[in-house]
């Protein structure tokens, strides 16, 4: 089973020292304010304590997931449709205790459907937390993750946009049933392979 390594807050310097800790290649993104690596892992599971110390976790500032692809498609990459410029939603959630079986259905069966009909949207994936190593500052880590990647940013001001993300079904589940949210708008920066 493929798992996604993902380290935030990263710096490009630390990048190097990430790819050799993982002894896979990476994908980089980053915003104004963090630096992300995501690393598609193929076989055994690494130990993210060892990783941690690798690449300098005790320097502080990192935060790194390891997680797992909730749909069983065996062609799992990131970039999730291309490799020119393009921008990734990373948008975590973890939803209450007694909501997971409505967000995951709500998802899945409207959010994403709805996401495909925006001019733009290029794909969307969605993983589960198997381990994760944070920094304490971040206040813990999501449960679960979606990317989504888009041509570019206009897509977020399109009516289509709008009609996904201010549905009835997306207020009952997201606003009244997740307590922890994140979401970061990145900029693809490039595929870095181990040299």
């Amino acid at each position: 089973m493929a798992a996604l390594l993902v380290v935030l807050g990263s710096t490009m310097a630390r990048a190097k020292k990430i790819l050799s800790a993982v002894q896979h290649g990476a994908t980089l993104y980053q915003n104004e304010e963090v630096v992300v690596v995501f690393a598609l892992i193929e076989g055994e599971v690494p130990d993210l304590e060892v990783i941690g110390r690798t690449i300098g976790e005790e320097e502080g500032g990192l935060d790194i997931r390891l997680y797992h692809p909730l749909e069983s498609d065996p062609q799992i990459r990131i970039p999730l449709a291309s490799t020119d410029q393009h921008i990734l939603v990373f948008n975590g959630m973890t939803p209450d205790e007694g909501m997971e079986e409505e967000f995951n259905a709500w998802y899945a069966d409207e959010h994403i459907a709805m996401l495909q009909q925006v001019p733009g949207w290029r794909s969307s994936i969605r993983f589960k937390l198997l381990h994760a190593l944070g920094d304490p500052q971040t206040g813990g880590v999501t449960k679960y993750l979606a990317l989504h990647e888009w041509a570019t940013r206009d897509a977020f001001s399109t009516k289509e946009f709008q009609a996904a993300t201010n549905t009835p079904w997306r207020t009952r589940v997201v606003i009244g049933g997740v307590h922890q949210k994140e979401r970061l708008v990145l900029e693809f920066q490039g595929e870095a392979k181990l040299m």
